[in-house]
């Protein structure tokens, strides 16, 4: 029985946000984590970077699992992998170590969850209608900070920090059923498995030029993203003097207008057909609200403007490059294997996006020090972008000189 694609696009999206609210449940309680189990800060920040580390690491592999084993046969394995992991992590007891190997195993599904849905996405809508469902698919990650950062606390002080790991597991589990029954996986066309049948592997995208350049743009802008969501309320308190509940309530802002300009981008995507263009300028802008980050005086207005900005420039990029990657795949059979290595990059990007700036900051101490990394990975996605424009419209040139002959 054929589905409604936008039924299974639901679906896909109940189960990408589940990995989303799993990932962001230690931020609540991370003071309660550390005095349960007697660590420091640091310790428990490992999970948080536990679950990131394992998409870096799996991120390339995930072009062959998915060919090997399948789309859904792996979302369902993935779902289920996130929910052991939870339920692990909810009967640790006082014992970091198995807390910690449980967020690994959670990890998995944190690795491949965005390729899944790309991929889908691509399988189920024409390529001039992938705009407005990535857009949307790509807003997830924003769910969770707003949802878990308002009643992660609460629920945990009144149901035990546990009730979080158990709530994901529960969670996880209904997802990993939903996806089992309602995801369908349209049969390849007939018509177009002529001839001999090409093998994938881990490095067939790493000699495409375009979709390095697409790679290169992805991370930079996570490693600008991740790092002003993590720091902004440090920058808002430790440079600009607000008090530290003025600067979180600042910062959440990010989670709400992220979510806005995902959807905004997906819908002009689909409107336009250009997402190289939007990559171009939302780079550019980019590049300005870094070199304004320690220059904002004590407007709060102005803050709200450089977070709304930073959201927006972010925002439009990310599915935008999403969008555009299935497209510089060299065959149908390497898309999978293209938007690997653009994740791949964008994992890397979010795991050293804060640290680096951090370090950069002196921790705090020296904030106007973090102004050139942040400058210069924007810098460095603005020239990917112009250098991915330049590729493409040579590209453009030679297929109908290659026509004529």
């Amino acid at each position: 029985m054929k589905r409604n694609k936008w039924f299974m696009f639901f679906i896909l999206y109940i189960s990408a946000c589940a990995v989303s609210l799993n990932q962001f449940k230690v931020p609540p309680i991370m003071g309660v984590l550390a005095e349960q189990f007697g660590v420091g800060i640091p310790q428990i920040a490992l999970l948080m970077t536990a679950f990131s580390v394992v998409g870096i690491i799996l991120a390339l592999p995930s072009g062959v699992l998915v060919s090997k084993l399948g789309v859904k046969t792996l979302g369902v394995g993935v779902l289920c992998c996130l929910a052991a992991g939870s339920v692990l992590g909810a009967l640790s007891g006082s014992n970091f170590t198995l807390l910690l190997i449980g967020r690994v195993i959670e990890g998995f599904a944190n690795a491949f969850m965005l390729m899944l849905g790309i991929l889908l996405i691509n399988l189920w809508f024409e390529p001039k209608k992938v705009g407005m469902p990535t857009g949307l698919f790509t807003t997830f990650p924003a769910i969770a900070p707003l949802i878990m950062l308002n009643i992660g606390g609460s629920i945990a002080a009144s149901a035990g920090w546990q009730s979080l790991w158990w709530g994901g597991a529960v969670m996880a589990a209904v997802c990993a059923v939903l996806f089992a029954v309602v995801i369908q996986v349209p049969a390849p066309d007939p018509d177009e498995a002529v001839g001999p049948v090409e093998k994938t592997s881990v490095w067939a995208a790493f000699g495409n030029g375009r979709a390095w350049l697409l790679a290169i743009i992805q991370g930079s802008i996570a490693f600008v993203l991740f790092a002003f969501l993590t720091i902004y309320p440090q920058i808002f308190e430790g440079f600009y003097g607000l008090s530290a509940a003025r600067a979180a309530s600042l910062s959440s802002l990010s989670g709400l207008f992220g979510l806005v300009t995902c959807i905004a981008s997906g819908a002009i995507i689909q409107k336009t057909g250009k997402p190289a263009i939007i990559n171009l300028i939302s780079c550019i802008g980019l590049v300005a609200t870094c070199a304004l980050t320690f220059a904002l005086g004590s407007s709060t207005a102005l803050y709200v403007a450089h977070i709304f900005v930073c959201s927006l420039c972010t925002g439009l990029v990310i599915p935008a490059v999403l969008a555009a990657a299935p497209t510089v795949a060299k065959s149908p059979v390497q898309i999978g294997a293209t938007i690997a290595l653009v994740n791949f990059v964008y994992y890397i990007g979010v795991a050293i996006g804060a640290p680096v700036i951090s370090s950069a900051a002196a921790g705090g101490a020296h904030w106007k020090g973090a102004l050139l990394p942040l400058v210069g990975v924007a810098v460095l996605s603005l020239v990917a972008c112009v250098v991915y424009q330049l590729s493409s419209a040579r590209q453009k040139a030679e297929v109908p000189a290659a026509e004529a002959v």
